[in-house]
């Protein structure tokens, strides 16, 4: 039979004449013999099984079929790891370092992106360690993890990058449907406000630059709208003060590093000034 196998990550492509019993892993090691990575085939959006055969797949002659590498997750020199097995896939592989998460336990780059994917298919608007202790208590975890965390350690792609930031909008209006529209402090409120508004052009030290028209003070969280002038901000808190840069988000900033900041986001941490504990702003990456 024919066989037309295209590769998803580029425009080859390759037409094969094989037998129906011929299994599809075997159609991988033709197609690409001289690499390590894994391989695997999709057939009308499917993944086909590597012990399957193209006749029980139901493949006929002509038929079509994309063969797509497995991404490699690999944990950059900077990022702290741990000896202790992954929490999700129990990996225990020391030739695989696992990332240690800011609560303490380990988890690998690709169980963190499964993990990832659960969630937010579930509708959740924040990220929470699923260990559970395996004793008596069977007490959980449920630390909130940073976005900017789970970002460096699953290893994103920029495409599965704004697929997050895609279904984390989709779950926070969502959920926002179902609060009490008088809930005005929530933080997926706020979040709401941070992410849908406009973009403005202002003149900063590169030249035109467009950015979002409503941040956030990085010191206290207020909420600040470019309305015109300059790119140089002044928090109008009288106990705050903060300057900043309204394009960077930076105290300091010159024509080398003035960069646009992403969208930010609402962070349960408190800071600033211990007798008025105000949220913290981070920057959720695009």
């Amino acid at each position: 039979m024919k066989l037309v196998v295209k590769f998803k990550d580029s425009p080859r492509k390759k037409t094969l004449h094989v037998w129906k019993n011929t299994h599809v892993h075997q159609i991988c090691g033709l197609v690409e013999h001289d690499t390590d990575e894994k391989l695997f085939l999709e057939y009308k959006g499917e993944r086909l099984l590597a012990r399957r055969t193209l006749k029980s797949a139901k493949l006929r002659s002509g038929s079509v079929v994309f063969l797509v590498r497995e991404y490699r997750r690999v944990l950059s020199t900077s990022t702290e790891t741990s000896k202790e097995p992954c929490m999700i896939t129990l990996e225990n592989n020391s030739r695989r370092p696992r990332a240690q998460m800011s609560c303490g336990h380990a988890i690998t780059p690709g169980g963190l992106f499964q993990f990832l994917n659960v969630e937010l298919a579930a509708g959740k608007t924040q990220i929470c360690c699923p260990y559970t202790r395996m004793d008596n208590t069977f007490q959980q975890c449920n630390k909130v993890w940073d976005f900017n965390e789970v970002q460096e350690k699953a290893c994103l792609t920029r495409f599965e990058n704004s697929e997050m930031m895609r279904k984390l909008r989709i779950n926070i209006m969502n959920f926002e449907k179902m609060q009490d529209n008088n809930n005005m402090n929530s933080d997926a409120y706020i979040l709401k406000l941070l992410l849908q508004c406009e973009n403005k052009t202002l003149y900063g030290r590169r030249g035109k630059e467009t950015c979002p028209s409503r941040r956030a003070c990085p010191r206290c969280g207020v909420f600040i709208d470019h309305i015109a002038g300059c790119p140089s901000m002044t928090c109008g808190v009288k106990a705050c003060g903060h300057v900043f840069c309204f394009i960077c988000l930076k105290d300091s900033c010159n024509s080398s590093n003035c960069f646009v900041a992403p969208i930010q986001f609402r962070n349960r941490e408190s800071n600033f000034k211990k007798k008025r504990p105000m949220k913290k702003i981070g920057i959720l990456k695009k």
